[in-house]
This record gives C-alpha cells, sequence and structure tokens, in this order.
C-alpha cells in the first residue's frame, strides 16, 4: 500500500510538472522510467540530473537561453524535492547543497555564458556531491578538463563517457577525460 502512495504521489508530480514545464519532453522521458525498489528521492533527483545536463549541453553548444531554462527547471525541481524522505545526515548536507546550488542556478540565469560558465563549475561541484549522498538510476560520468580557470581544472557530470567540454564549448569540444563512473 505503502509503493502505491508513493507511486501515486510520484505520478502527481510528473503531471504537475509536465504543466509548469516549457519542454515536455524531459518530462515525458522520466514518466516512462519504472518505479524499482528506488526511493522517492532517487526519482527526484532524475529531475535534478535533468535540468543539470540541460545545461550542461546548453554550454556545451554554446546556448547562453538554454543554460536559462536548464537553471529554471533545476530550481523547480530543487523546490519540489522530498527532503522529508532523506535520512537526517542526508538531509543537512541536501540542505547546505540546495543552498550554495540555488545561489549558482540564479546566476546562470541572469549572466552572459562566460559568467554561466563559471557558476556551473561551483554547480558541478555540488552535483556530484549531491550524486554520491543519494545515488541516480542511470550511470553519470565524472569528468575533467585541466586547462579551464587557467589550468586549475574543471569537473563536470555527464551522461555519458564521451567528452563534450562545458567550459570550452567548440573551442575545445574534446578537451577533457572520465574521472571515474559515479
Amino acid at each position: 500500500m505503502k509503493h502505491l502512495f508513493t507511486l501515486l504521489t510520484l505520478m502527481l508530480i510528473l503531471f504537475s510538472c509536465e504543466k509548469k514545464q516549457a519542454e515536455p519532453k524531459a518530462v515525458a522521458t522520466k514518466s516512462h522510467e519504472s518505479h524499482s525498489e528506488a526511493s522517492h528521492g532517487d526519482d527526484m533527483l532524475a529531475h535534478l540530473v535533468s535540468g543539470y545536463l540541460e545545461i550542461k549541453d546548453a554550454l556545451v553548444e554554446e546556448r547562453n537561453d538554454g543554460a536559462v531554462k536548464g537553471a529554471t527547471h533545476m530550481l523547480a525541481a530543487f523546490k519540489s524535492f522530498p527532503v522529508s524522505q532523506l535520512k537526517a545526515e542526508q538531509t543537512t548536507t541536501f540542505n547546505e547543497i540546495y543552498e550554495n546550488s540555488k545561489e549558482q542556478l540564479e546566476h546562470i540565469q541572469k549572466s552572459d555564458i562566460a559568467h554561466q560558465r563559471e557558476h556551473f563549475l561551483e554547480l558541478s561541484k555540488d552535483m556530484i556531491d549531491l550524486v554520491k549522498l543519494i545515488g541516480t538510476k542511470k550511470p553519470l560520468y565524472k569528468e575533467y578538463c585541466s586547462m579551464y580557470k587557467g589550468n586549475k581544472g574543471g569537473t563536470w557530470l555527464s551522461d555519458s563517457p564521451q567528452i563534450r567540454n562545458p567550459y570550452f564549448g567548440s573551442k575545445m569540444l574534446k578537451c577533457g577525460k572520465v574521472l571515474e563512473e559515479i
């Protein structure tokens, strides 16, 4: 009965998100995922990851407006995340990540692409921590470019092991390497 209630709640959230989001393709993709023994939190993390990857892909393609849309989707996903289903130690870390990510996302929403990339660097650190904290249903790859920020380097998450660098876009599209699969 508890699983049925969780599944119905998830479906309600997905359908309500579908009406609010400008890009129904992403919602439709997520609504077809099977609901296994993974927690409701795992399912909601998929929306955060989806928004994050939307920002990453937009930066790769040098589309400022795409990064803005991804940031808007991530902010909505953070606000609807079922924090009450996390363990106490996860809740504290989640709240810290949320506060920092919110600031990064708000900057991404109102910045040029160079500034978006700077905030994406900080957002990526938080998302890597969040994915490691909660987990995801599909594999993600932690990727790294040593040349970003004057050779200080920068990491990001990708849903593919193929390098598509969000920090340099077309200038150095394939600059980087996979550090680990998460």
